[in-house]
């Protein structure tokens, strides 16, 4: 059966944008080698997951963006996925963050901002 792969993120500013390069050029000449996540455009992702609906899971995403209002991403420190390696910048947990992660995934995630 056909399914629809959807990844929910958020664009952070420009500042933290720039940063998040920074890491990964530095995490580039350290490790001596590049990286999977080396040139993609750094983003906060909430969510992965799998539709076999294709617009199903499209009005959700739209009603739940609708009721926010913009607000600002601020970065707290560093964090690791044990289970893969993974090194990511881990965001103030707001409450918008908080609601549209909830909203999209339905469960407790972590969102993060990979930086290797």
């Amino acid at each position: 059966m056909k399914h629809n792969i959807f990844m929910s993120v958020i664009s952070p500013s420009e500042d933290i944008m720039e940063d998040a390069i920074d890491f990964k050029r530095k995490a580039e000449a350290r490790l001596g080698r590049s990286f999977h996540s080396r040139n993609s455009i750094p983003h906060l992702t909430l969510d992965l997951s799998e539709d076999f609906h294709n617009e199903s899971k499209l009005y959700h995403f739209e009603d739940a963006i609708s009721r926010i209002k913009p607000f600002t991403v601020f970065m707290r420190d560093f964090g690791i996925f044990k289970s893969n390696g993974t090194i990511f910048l881990r965001p103030v947990f707001d409450d918008n963050i908080r609601f549209l992660s909830e909203q999209f995934s339905g469960k407790q995630i972590t969102p993060h901002l990979t930086i290797v």
